[in-house]
């Protein structure tokens, strides 16, 4: 199980690190990096056959390897990035929602995730960026 962790660690890293210049468009970054990380999940969740205990593992390993490599930065400029910081969250829910996928493959299910991320990434990073904008006055 410790070799699915690191690996399904190191791949979220490096499709962060591939999909990370989309992030000067407001609106591709978080429909490209959503579809990259809901792809990698459901991937490496059959790769795996994961099962179980195993799902929560791996899925939390991908999310760690996504968002350890932004932590420096917010650390360091935590006002600055809060416009990012919708992104991630909208790629971790994406996540999560591919997991619930993979352990209930329904198809209904698949429908109520693709609205899902087509309302974060339209309204949900809008309403965001209002919320950030509202914060910074």
């Amino acid at each position: 199980m410790r070799k699915q962790i690191l690996q399904s660690s190191a791949w979220a890293m490096a499709i962060f690190l591939a999909t990370v210049w989309t992030a000067k468009y407001n609106f591709a970054a978080g429909f490209a990096q959503s579809i990259c990380f809901f792809a990698l999940t459901f991937c490496l969740l059959q790769r795996f056959e994961s099962k179980g205990k195993e799902v929560y593992a791996v899925t939390s390993a991908i999310i760690a390897g996504r968002v350890i490599l932004e932590i420096p930065v917010r650390i360091i400029t935590f006002h600055d990035s809060l416009g990012s910081l919708g992104i991630s969250i909208m790629v971790i829910v994406t996540i999560l929602l591919a997991a619930l996928l993979y352990m209930k493959r329904q198809l209904s299910l698949l429908i109520l995730t693709i609205i899902i991320v087509i309302l974060l990434g339209t309204a949900g990073i809008d309403a965001w960026i209002d919320f950030v904008n509202y914060i910074r006055k």
